[in-house]
Protein backbone atom coordinates (compact mmCIF):
# COMPACT_ATOMS: atom_id res chain seq x y z
CA UNK A 1 0.00 0.00 0.00
CA UNK A 2 1.47 3.33 -1.05
CA UNK A 3 1.90 6.05 1.56
CA UNK A 4 2.05 9.77 0.87
CA UNK A 5 4.42 11.96 2.85
CA UNK A 6 4.02 15.69 3.18
CA UNK A 7 6.93 17.53 1.70
CA UNK A 8 8.64 19.93 4.02
CA UNK A 9 9.16 23.48 2.83
CA UNK A 10 12.67 23.74 1.50
CA UNK A 11 15.02 26.25 3.06
CA UNK A 12 17.30 28.60 1.20
CA UNK A 13 21.04 28.00 1.36
CA UNK A 14 22.62 29.98 4.16
CA UNK A 15 24.32 32.54 1.91
CA UNK A 16 21.09 33.26 -0.03
CA UNK A 17 19.07 33.51 3.19
CA UNK A 18 21.54 36.09 4.48
CA UNK A 19 21.27 38.11 1.26
CA UNK A 20 17.48 37.97 1.37
CA UNK A 21 17.21 39.14 4.98
CA UNK A 22 20.04 41.68 5.23
CA UNK A 23 21.65 44.67 3.59
CA UNK A 24 25.40 44.15 3.49
CA UNK A 25 27.54 47.05 4.73
CA UNK A 26 30.98 46.84 3.15
CA UNK A 27 33.97 49.15 3.40
CA UNK A 28 33.45 50.42 -0.15
CA UNK A 29 29.64 50.68 -0.31
CA UNK A 30 26.43 48.92 0.77
CA UNK A 31 25.54 45.77 -1.19
CA UNK A 32 22.29 43.86 -1.82
CA UNK A 33 20.25 46.96 -1.01
CA UNK A 34 17.20 45.96 -3.08
CA UNK A 35 14.83 43.37 -1.61
CA UNK A 36 14.22 40.09 -3.47
CA UNK A 37 10.49 40.24 -4.28
CA UNK A 38 10.21 38.21 -7.51
CA UNK A 39 8.07 35.15 -6.79
CA UNK A 40 10.23 33.06 -9.14
CA UNK A 41 13.56 34.25 -7.73
CA UNK A 42 14.31 30.84 -6.22
CA UNK A 43 12.23 28.69 -8.56
CA UNK A 44 15.35 26.81 -9.63
CA UNK A 45 15.73 25.61 -6.03
CA UNK A 46 12.08 24.60 -5.81
CA UNK A 47 11.30 27.38 -3.34
CA UNK A 48 8.27 29.66 -3.67
CA UNK A 49 9.09 33.31 -2.94
CA UNK A 50 5.48 34.54 -3.14
CA UNK A 51 4.20 36.94 -0.48
CA UNK A 52 1.85 35.30 2.01
CA UNK A 53 -0.69 37.04 4.25
CA UNK A 54 -0.42 34.20 6.75
CA UNK A 55 3.36 34.59 6.94
CA UNK A 56 2.99 38.35 7.29
CA UNK A 57 0.56 38.01 10.20
CA UNK A 58 2.93 35.59 11.85
CA UNK A 59 6.04 37.77 11.44
CA UNK A 60 4.67 41.30 11.89
CA UNK A 61 5.40 42.90 15.25
CA UNK A 62 5.38 46.35 16.82
CA UNK A 63 7.57 46.84 19.88
CA UNK A 64 7.51 50.11 21.83
CA UNK A 65 11.05 50.86 22.97
CA UNK A 66 10.67 54.26 24.63
CA UNK A 67 8.02 56.92 25.25
CA UNK A 68 9.33 60.26 26.52
CA UNK A 69 6.28 62.37 27.41
CA UNK A 70 8.46 65.20 28.71
CA UNK A 71 10.12 65.69 25.31
CA UNK A 72 7.12 64.50 23.25
CA UNK A 73 9.04 61.72 21.55
CA UNK A 74 8.85 57.97 21.16
CA UNK A 75 10.87 55.15 19.62
CA UNK A 76 9.35 51.87 18.45
CA UNK A 77 10.27 48.95 16.22
CA UNK A 78 8.27 47.74 13.22
CA UNK A 79 9.28 44.21 12.33
CA UNK A 80 8.29 42.10 9.35
CA UNK A 81 7.16 44.76 6.84
CA UNK A 82 8.40 46.01 3.49
CA UNK A 83 10.20 49.33 3.08
CA UNK A 84 7.32 50.73 1.02
CA UNK A 85 4.87 50.27 3.92
CA UNK A 86 7.33 51.72 6.44
CA UNK A 87 7.84 54.76 4.21
CA UNK A 88 4.08 55.17 3.73
CA UNK A 89 3.68 55.22 7.50
CA UNK A 90 6.41 57.88 7.78
CA UNK A 91 4.77 60.05 5.09
CA UNK A 92 1.38 59.77 6.81
CA UNK A 93 2.95 60.98 10.07
CA UNK A 94 4.53 63.95 8.30
CA UNK A 95 1.66 65.08 6.11
CA UNK A 96 -1.70 63.46 6.86
CA UNK A 97 -2.23 63.31 10.63
CA UNK A 98 -4.63 66.24 11.30
CA UNK A 99 -3.96 69.12 13.70
CA UNK A 100 -5.47 72.55 14.47
CA UNK A 101 -3.73 75.75 13.32
CA UNK A 102 -4.59 79.41 12.69
CA UNK A 103 -5.99 79.87 9.18
CA UNK A 104 -7.54 83.37 9.00
CA UNK A 105 -6.43 86.61 10.65
CA UNK A 106 -8.35 89.88 10.92
CA UNK A 107 -5.87 92.67 11.69
CA UNK A 108 -7.60 95.57 13.45
CA UNK A 109 -4.41 97.39 14.35
CA UNK A 110 -0.71 96.84 13.71
CA UNK A 111 1.78 99.69 13.75
CA UNK A 112 4.75 97.50 14.68
CA UNK A 113 7.73 97.11 12.37
CA UNK A 114 6.30 93.79 11.08
CA UNK A 115 4.13 93.93 7.97
CA UNK A 116 0.63 92.50 8.36
CA UNK A 117 1.28 89.48 6.10
CA UNK A 118 4.54 88.60 7.89
CA UNK A 119 2.86 88.89 11.28
CA UNK A 120 -0.08 86.70 10.20
CA UNK A 121 2.28 84.11 8.77
CA UNK A 122 4.14 83.92 12.10
CA UNK A 123 0.84 83.48 13.95
CA UNK A 124 -0.19 80.63 11.67
CA UNK A 125 2.97 78.67 12.48
CA UNK A 126 2.44 78.72 16.26
CA UNK A 127 1.29 75.23 17.38
CA UNK A 128 -1.98 75.05 19.32
CA UNK A 129 -2.49 72.56 22.15
CA UNK A 130 -5.86 71.33 20.96
CA UNK A 131 -6.70 67.71 20.27
CA UNK A 132 -8.09 67.82 16.70
CA UNK A 133 -10.23 64.76 17.36
CA UNK A 134 -12.73 66.90 19.30
CA UNK A 135 -13.34 69.13 16.25
CA UNK A 136 -15.09 68.38 12.98
CA UNK A 137 -13.62 68.93 9.53
CA UNK A 138 -14.76 71.99 7.63
CA UNK A 139 -17.75 71.16 5.39
CA UNK A 140 -17.05 71.00 1.68
CA UNK A 141 -18.65 73.45 -0.72
CA UNK A 142 -21.10 70.75 -1.81
CA UNK A 143 -22.46 70.21 1.70
CA UNK A 144 -25.47 72.16 2.90
CA UNK A 145 -24.31 74.12 5.94
CA UNK A 146 -25.02 77.56 7.35
CA UNK A 147 -21.38 77.71 8.46
CA UNK A 148 -19.55 77.33 5.14
CA UNK A 149 -17.32 80.27 6.10
CA UNK A 150 -15.86 78.23 8.94
CA UNK A 151 -17.73 79.89 11.84
CA UNK A 152 -19.26 76.72 13.24
CA UNK A 153 -18.18 76.23 16.90
CA UNK A 154 -17.84 72.50 16.18
CA UNK A 155 -15.03 73.08 13.68
CA UNK A 156 -13.58 76.55 14.35
CA UNK A 157 -11.70 78.14 17.25
CA UNK A 158 -11.43 81.89 17.81
CA UNK A 159 -8.34 83.58 19.29
CA UNK A 160 -7.44 87.18 19.96
CA UNK A 161 -4.17 89.04 20.42
CA UNK A 162 -4.26 92.56 21.83
CA UNK A 163 -0.99 94.02 23.15
CA UNK A 164 -0.07 97.68 23.62
CA UNK A 165 3.43 98.84 24.59
CA UNK A 166 4.03 101.68 27.04
CA UNK A 167 6.82 103.11 29.19
CA UNK A 168 7.47 101.67 32.63
CA UNK A 169 7.35 104.58 35.07
CA UNK A 170 9.41 102.62 37.61
CA UNK A 171 12.22 101.78 35.18
CA UNK A 172 15.72 103.21 35.44
CA UNK A 173 17.49 104.93 32.59
CA UNK A 174 20.02 102.13 32.02
CA UNK A 175 17.53 99.25 32.28
CA UNK A 176 17.25 96.85 29.28
CA UNK A 177 14.20 97.27 26.99
CA UNK A 178 12.18 94.45 28.55
CA UNK A 179 12.35 96.29 31.90
CA UNK A 180 12.25 99.80 30.51
CA UNK A 181 8.98 99.19 28.64
CA UNK A 182 5.76 97.33 29.44
CA UNK A 183 4.72 94.69 26.86
CA UNK A 184 7.84 95.30 24.77
CA UNK A 185 7.94 91.63 23.71
CA UNK A 186 4.83 89.98 22.27
CA UNK A 187 4.87 86.21 22.80
CA UNK A 188 2.56 83.29 22.08
CA UNK A 189 1.46 83.44 25.72
CA UNK A 190 -0.38 86.71 24.91
CA UNK A 191 -2.76 84.89 22.53
CA UNK A 192 -6.10 84.21 24.24
CA UNK A 193 -8.69 81.64 23.31
CA UNK A 194 -12.22 83.06 23.01
CA UNK A 195 -14.73 80.23 23.71
CA UNK A 196 -17.70 80.10 21.36
CA UNK A 197 -21.15 78.80 22.35
CA UNK A 198 -20.95 75.16 23.39
CA UNK A 199 -17.16 74.85 23.15
CA UNK A 200 -16.47 74.83 26.88
CA UNK A 201 -19.05 72.07 27.29
CA UNK A 202 -17.36 70.19 24.45
CA UNK A 203 -14.01 70.40 26.30
CA UNK A 204 -15.60 69.23 29.54
CA UNK A 205 -17.19 66.28 27.74
CA UNK A 206 -13.81 65.13 26.41
CA UNK A 207 -11.96 66.06 29.62
CA UNK A 208 -9.79 68.40 27.57
CA UNK A 209 -7.61 71.09 29.18
CA UNK A 210 -8.31 74.74 28.28
CA UNK A 211 -7.08 75.49 24.77
CA UNK A 212 -3.85 77.43 24.55
CA UNK A 213 -0.62 77.58 22.59
CA UNK A 214 1.78 74.64 23.00
CA UNK A 215 4.57 77.02 24.07
CA UNK A 216 4.04 80.37 25.80
CA UNK A 217 7.50 81.81 25.08
CA UNK A 218 7.54 81.99 21.26
CA UNK A 219 8.43 85.59 20.32
CA UNK A 220 5.99 87.06 17.80
CA UNK A 221 7.13 90.70 17.67
CA UNK A 222 8.89 93.45 19.63
CA UNK A 223 7.15 96.74 20.37
CA UNK A 224 8.05 100.20 21.59
CA UNK A 225 5.83 102.78 23.35
CA UNK A 226 2.92 103.81 21.15
CA UNK A 227 2.89 100.59 19.11
CA UNK A 228 -0.10 98.22 19.28
CA UNK A 229 -1.08 94.87 17.83
CA UNK A 230 -4.74 93.82 17.79
CA UNK A 231 -5.71 90.74 15.79
CA UNK A 232 -8.59 88.25 15.85
CA UNK A 233 -7.86 84.79 14.46
CA UNK A 234 -9.71 81.68 13.32
CA UNK A 235 -8.18 78.21 13.72
CA UNK A 236 -9.38 75.13 11.85
CA UNK A 237 -8.47 71.49 11.40
CA UNK A 238 -6.08 70.57 8.58
CA UNK A 239 -3.24 68.31 7.49
CA UNK A 240 0.42 68.93 6.70
CA UNK A 241 -0.09 68.08 3.02
CA UNK A 242 -2.05 71.35 2.69
CA UNK A 243 0.38 73.48 4.74
CA UNK A 244 3.37 72.78 6.98
CA UNK A 245 1.67 74.58 9.90
CA UNK A 246 -0.68 71.58 10.20
CA UNK A 247 2.14 69.04 10.52
CA UNK A 248 1.91 67.14 13.80
CA UNK A 249 5.56 66.10 14.02
CA UNK A 250 8.88 67.87 14.19
CA UNK A 251 10.35 64.82 12.53
CA UNK A 252 9.36 61.24 11.79
CA UNK A 253 12.14 58.97 10.61
CA UNK A 254 13.22 55.36 10.52
CA UNK A 255 16.39 53.36 10.11
CA UNK A 256 17.17 49.68 9.73
CA UNK A 257 18.32 47.73 12.77
CA UNK A 258 22.10 47.18 12.64
CA UNK A 259 23.32 43.60 12.91
CA UNK A 260 26.93 43.06 13.99
CA UNK A 261 28.62 39.66 13.99
CA UNK A 262 32.18 38.89 15.10
CA UNK A 263 34.04 35.99 13.48
CA UNK A 264 35.51 34.25 16.53
CA UNK A 265 38.29 31.84 15.55
CA UNK A 266 41.52 30.27 16.79
CA UNK A 267 43.22 33.66 16.90
CA UNK A 268 40.56 35.11 19.21
CA UNK A 269 40.62 32.40 21.90
CA UNK A 270 42.88 34.60 24.00
CA UNK A 271 43.00 38.31 23.21
CA UNK A 272 45.39 40.71 24.89
CA UNK A 273 43.77 43.51 26.85
CA UNK A 274 45.64 46.05 24.73
CA UNK A 275 44.22 44.67 21.46
CA UNK A 276 40.72 44.35 22.91
CA UNK A 277 40.85 47.93 24.16
CA UNK A 278 42.02 49.12 20.73
CA UNK A 279 39.07 47.41 19.06
CA UNK A 280 36.61 48.85 21.61
CA UNK A 281 37.92 52.39 21.15
CA UNK A 282 37.63 52.26 17.36
CA UNK A 283 33.83 52.53 17.65
CA UNK A 284 32.77 56.16 18.31
CA UNK A 285 29.35 55.05 19.66
CA UNK A 286 30.75 52.62 22.29
CA UNK A 287 28.88 49.63 20.86
CA UNK A 288 31.38 47.02 22.11
CA UNK A 289 32.39 45.82 25.58
CA UNK A 290 35.23 43.64 26.86
CA UNK A 291 34.32 40.54 28.84
CA UNK A 292 35.77 40.67 32.34
CA UNK A 293 37.88 37.55 32.12
CA UNK A 294 41.37 36.42 31.24
CA UNK A 295 40.34 35.85 27.61
CA UNK A 296 39.17 39.47 27.16
CA UNK A 297 36.43 38.35 24.80
CA UNK A 298 34.85 41.20 22.79
CA UNK A 299 31.06 41.52 23.08
CA UNK A 300 28.52 43.36 20.94
CA UNK A 301 26.60 44.97 23.80
CA UNK A 302 24.71 47.87 22.20
CA UNK A 303 24.01 47.12 18.50
CA UNK A 304 21.07 49.59 18.37
CA UNK A 305 23.49 52.45 19.04
CA UNK A 306 25.48 51.64 15.90
CA UNK A 307 25.29 54.39 13.27
CA UNK A 308 26.98 52.21 10.61
CA UNK A 309 29.93 54.57 10.37
CA UNK A 310 32.01 51.53 9.21
CA UNK A 311 34.99 52.43 11.38
CA UNK A 312 35.23 48.83 12.63
CA UNK A 313 35.35 47.34 9.12
CA UNK A 314 37.59 49.97 7.52
CA UNK A 315 40.41 49.62 10.04
CA UNK A 316 42.80 47.04 8.52
CA UNK A 317 44.62 46.64 11.83
CA UNK A 318 41.53 44.95 13.33
CA UNK A 319 41.57 42.20 10.69
CA UNK A 320 45.32 41.76 11.19
CA UNK A 321 44.80 41.27 14.93
CA UNK A 322 41.65 39.10 14.92
CA UNK A 323 40.78 37.93 11.37
CA UNK A 324 41.20 34.44 9.96
CA UNK A 325 44.17 33.96 7.65
CA UNK A 326 42.91 33.66 4.06
CA UNK A 327 46.12 33.53 2.01
CA UNK A 328 49.72 33.79 3.10
CA UNK A 329 51.21 33.46 -0.40
CA UNK A 330 50.48 36.90 -1.77
CA UNK A 331 52.74 38.23 -4.54
CA UNK A 332 53.54 41.32 -2.49
CA UNK A 333 54.43 39.22 0.54
CA UNK A 334 51.49 40.46 2.64
CA UNK A 335 49.16 38.11 4.48
CA UNK A 336 45.49 38.41 3.56
CA UNK A 337 42.88 38.14 6.33
CA UNK A 338 39.15 37.54 6.36
CA UNK A 339 37.06 40.36 7.88
CA UNK A 340 36.64 39.94 11.62
CA UNK A 341 33.52 42.13 11.74
CA UNK A 342 30.40 41.44 9.67
CA UNK A 343 28.23 44.54 9.48
CA UNK A 344 24.66 44.14 8.25
CA UNK A 345 21.26 45.82 8.45
CA UNK A 346 18.13 43.73 8.93
CA UNK A 347 16.00 44.40 5.88
CA UNK A 348 12.57 44.13 7.53
CA UNK A 349 13.33 45.58 10.98
CA UNK A 350 12.69 49.33 11.18
CA UNK A 351 13.49 51.56 14.15
CA UNK A 352 11.01 54.46 14.06
CA UNK A 353 11.55 57.77 15.83
CA UNK A 354 8.69 60.26 16.27
CA UNK A 355 9.01 63.75 17.74
CA UNK A 356 5.65 65.40 18.36
CA UNK A 357 5.26 69.17 18.25
CA UNK A 358 2.77 68.93 21.10
CA UNK A 359 -0.71 69.44 19.65
CA UNK A 360 -1.85 65.98 20.76
CA UNK A 361 -2.08 65.13 24.48
CA UNK A 362 0.32 62.19 24.13
CA UNK A 363 2.95 61.41 21.53
CA UNK A 364 1.56 57.85 21.26
CA UNK A 365 -1.68 59.37 19.90
CA UNK A 366 0.20 60.25 16.70
CA UNK A 367 1.07 56.60 16.23
CA UNK A 368 -2.58 55.57 16.60
CA UNK A 369 -3.85 58.32 14.29
CA UNK A 370 -1.32 57.40 11.60
CA UNK A 371 -2.58 53.81 11.64
CA UNK A 372 -6.18 55.03 11.25
CA UNK A 373 -5.22 57.25 8.30
CA UNK A 374 -3.24 54.46 6.61
CA UNK A 375 -6.13 52.01 7.03
CA UNK A 376 -8.54 54.54 5.53
CA UNK A 377 -6.29 55.08 2.51
CA UNK A 378 -6.04 51.32 1.97
CA UNK A 379 -9.81 51.02 2.14
CA UNK A 380 -10.19 53.83 -0.42
CA UNK A 381 -7.92 51.93 -2.79
CA UNK A 382 -9.89 48.70 -2.29
CA UNK A 383 -13.21 50.50 -2.88
CA UNK A 384 -11.81 52.17 -6.00
CA UNK A 385 -10.61 48.87 -7.45
CA UNK A 386 -13.97 47.23 -6.76
CA UNK A 387 -15.81 50.15 -8.38
CA UNK A 388 -13.54 49.97 -11.42
CA UNK A 389 -14.18 46.24 -11.81
CA UNK A 390 -17.94 46.77 -11.56
CA UNK A 391 -17.77 49.38 -14.32
CA UNK A 392 -15.73 47.04 -16.51
CA UNK A 393 -18.12 44.12 -15.94
CA UNK A 394 -21.14 46.30 -16.72
CA UNK A 395 -19.49 47.61 -19.89
CA UNK A 396 -18.55 44.08 -21.01
CA UNK A 397 -22.19 43.01 -20.68
CA UNK A 398 -23.29 45.95 -22.83
CA UNK A 399 -20.58 45.26 -25.43
CA UNK A 400 -21.62 41.63 -25.70
CA UNK A 401 -25.20 42.70 -26.32
CA UNK A 402 -24.06 45.14 -29.00
CA UNK A 403 -21.52 42.72 -30.47
CA UNK A 404 -18.54 44.95 -29.64
CA UNK A 405 -15.09 43.93 -28.39
CA UNK A 406 -13.90 44.26 -24.85
CA UNK A 407 -11.38 47.05 -25.51
CA UNK A 408 -13.66 49.84 -24.35
CA UNK A 409 -11.84 51.75 -21.62
CA UNK A 410 -8.63 53.72 -21.75
CA UNK A 411 -6.19 54.09 -18.87
CA UNK A 412 -7.73 57.34 -17.59
CA UNK A 413 -11.18 55.74 -17.34
CA UNK A 414 -9.79 52.75 -15.47
CA UNK A 415 -8.21 54.94 -12.80
CA UNK A 416 -11.11 57.41 -12.47
CA UNK A 417 -12.74 55.52 -9.62
CA UNK A 418 -9.52 55.19 -7.64
CA UNK A 419 -8.93 58.94 -7.89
Amino acid sequence: MATHKHKKQKKLPKHLEEIKENVFIEAEAPKHTAPITDIDAFAGLGIDNAWSIQQFLQDFQIEIQEIDEENNSMIFDMIGIDTSIANAFRRVLLAEVPTVAIEDCCVYQNNSILQDEVLCHRLGLIPIACDPRILNDLPSATEDSQYLGGNDPSNTLIFKLHVQCSKNPKAKENDPPHKKYINSIVTSGDIEWVPQPGQQEMLDKHQHAPIKMVHDDIIIAKLRPGQTIEIWMKAIKGIGRDHAKFSAVGTASYRLLPKIELDYNERTKRISLQNAQYFKNVCPKNVFDIEDSAKHRILVSRPRDCTVCRACIMDEKIDEMFGRVMDENQSDGKVKYEPFVKLRKKRNHFIFSIESIGQYPHVSDLFKEAIIVLKRKCQQLIDGVHSMREREDAAIDLDEEDGLGDEYMDGDDRMADID
